[in-house]
């Protein structure tokens, strides 16, 4: 069962960007997407993702587009045989700006602004194509125009939908501003082109929101798997570490310490290195709980708990609440004299705090007993030997007159 102050604990442990992301994810279930942007560390994340998509996708579908639109230079000398020679140098040129594209795209140096390098490459064949509309007087160089709705439609399934409709509307501006200059159609042609033009564009970019937006919606569908299995994952560890550990001290409990010791002891038996155990007992402990009342009792044991950790610094050192009012500490590659320095030092510190107990019988202040035990793990004795050991040695230190180490 979690007490209330575990709970206090559990509730606030956790991660903040954790936290930040479930208010995005909230924040925007509750007020949609309609323009298609989310809060700000949720859109980052969207971004991010789609950026690992546009490297994948767009230099192998980037790589297929331009080398139709090299085939069709093919085209060029029937459809615009008088100035199939610039129709070539167009193409050159386009391809000259889009294979080095491609190839940054492709490669990791490039990690943001990949939709604008690929808009780049798309505007440079758009405007190779509206060149060849208003130079060429060819009566087949009409049909040119239907290439830039191969741009358009690549366009709406590739780049995000803002962008795409900046994008569009500029190639219609420019289409529309281009028409009046382009002597192969006539003026019913022109204006079936406008329509035909601003019909698909318009298409195209219902269609590009459309895609946007569920893309955008399975990615918050996902994100909030995702967040919710993070967030059992991170109670979970801090149910571990709740169970684990004692509420009142925050110190590790008889549970903790128990498989700690035999692991430290199997440790010891392969290394040959020392272990020691100091066995702690608050000396006449009961009578200050029942004369100071428990919350004082607390307090004490909360201060205890704070030199303790204090003398167990060391990365494999560990701390343990044992029961009640007694406490033990593990000590790896730790010998006797050692081991009975830093015992000292925690009983001089308790005595330091001078905490009133005048119902002691020892001193007018807190005290406490320490039973120190070392070994060096081998076949004839194991953890619970060494546990008894010190156990016996905090019986002598109690028999001996308490508030000592023995």
């Amino acid at each position: 069962m979690i007490t209330e102050d575990q709970g206090d604990k559990l509730a606030g442990a956790s991660d903040p960007l954790l936290e930040e992301m479930e208010q995005a994810l909230v924040s925007t279930m509750e007020k949609g997407f309609t323009w298609l942007c989310f809060p700000g560390i949720l859109e980052k994340k969207y971004r991010q993702k789609e950026l690992k998509r546009q490297k994948l996708l767009f230099p192998p579908m980037g790589s297929v587009a331009l080398l139709f639109f090299i085939i069709y230079a093919v085209a060029d000398y029937f459809m615009v045989p008088d100035v199939y020679q610039t129709a070539w140098i167009l193409r050159f040129l386009v391809a000259l700006i889009s294979i080095p594209i491609l190839i940054a795209i492709a490669s990791s140096s490039v990690q943001k602004h990949v939709d604008v390098l690929m808009l780049v490459a798309l505007m440079s064949g758009v405007c190779s194509i509206l060149i060849l509309l208003l130079i060429s007087r060819s009566p087949m160089a009409a049909h040119y125009h239907t290439g830039l709705f191969i741009f358009v439609i690549f366009i709406a399934i590739s780049i995000r939908f803002r962008l795409a409709l900046g994008v569009c509307l500029l190639i219609l501006i420019l289409y529309t501003t281009a028409l009046p200059f382009m002597p192969a159609m006539p003026l019913p042609a022109k204006l079936n082109s406008f329509l035909v033009m601003g019909t698909i564009i318009l298409l195209c970019l219902v269609g590009c929101y459309q895609i946007e937006y569920r893309q955008r919606r399975d990615f918050l569908g996902n994100q909030m798997k995702k967040n919710d299995a993070l967030r059992l994952q991170h109670l979970n560890r801090h149910l571990t570490e709740l169970s684990l550990s004692d509420p009142l001290t925050g110190l590790a409990n008889r549970r903790h310490f128990d498989e700690s010791l035999k692991l430290y002891w199997r440790r010891a038996e392969r290394s040959g290195d020392p272990l020691a155990i100091l066995f702690m007992d608050v000396d006449n402990f009961k009578a200050y709980n029942d004369n100071y009342g428990h919350p004082a009792g607390d307090e004490c044991l909360k201060s205890i708990a704070r030199i303790l950790k204090a003398y167990s610094r060391r990365p494999f050192d560990l701390s343990a609440r044992f029961g009640g009012e007694e406490f033990v500490m593990l000590l790896p590659h730790t010998g006797d004299d050692e081991a009975r320095i830093i015992a000292e030092k925690i009983r001089s510190s308790l005595e330091g705090l001078a905490i009133p107990h005048a119902f002691s019988g020892v001193a007018g202040y807190l005290s406490m007993s320490i039973g120190v035990a070392t070994a060096i793990p081998d076949e004839t004795g194991d953890e619970q030997d060494l546990l008894e050991s010190a156990d016996a040695a905090l019986y002598r230190a109690k028999s001996s007159g308490k508030n000592c180490v023995m």
